[in-house]
């Protein structure tokens, strides 16, 4: 299950993209403090991932081709997880670039 926070423009863009791309990805809003700094998925052993790992995951489990399982093994990387970092701290920013509402954060 992938969570995601539905009272951010720019997180539910972004959620459009990773369902466009995976095939049966079971998502939610999240709730309580993980949703506010990151996304989140829960894999099937009820293992939890946060960040860029989230996205990692869903593309490496649900991804809709081999490419894109590919894609979610590079994505967990380091290099990834920086980027993550900074698109998650100027997500209230990012909204209005890509015609989603402002965050309410």
């Amino acid at each position: 299950m992938f969570f995601y926070d539905a009272d951010c423009g720019f997180c539910v863009w972004s959620l459009g993209y990773l369902t466009r791309f995976t095939r049966d990805l079971p998502t939610s809003p999240g709730t309580g403090l993980y949703i506010q700094r990151n996304a989140y998925y829960i894999d099937p052993t009820e293992r939890v991932y946060l960040g860029h790992r989230a996205i990692a995951q869903a593309l490496q489990r649900h991804g809709r081709s081999p490419l894109v399982r590919i894609a979610g093994g590079v994505i967990d990387t380091p290099l990834f997880a920086a980027v993550y970092r900074i698109v998650a701290w100027n997500r209230h920013r990012l909204g209005r670039f890509v015609g989603a509402q402002v965050c309410r954060i």
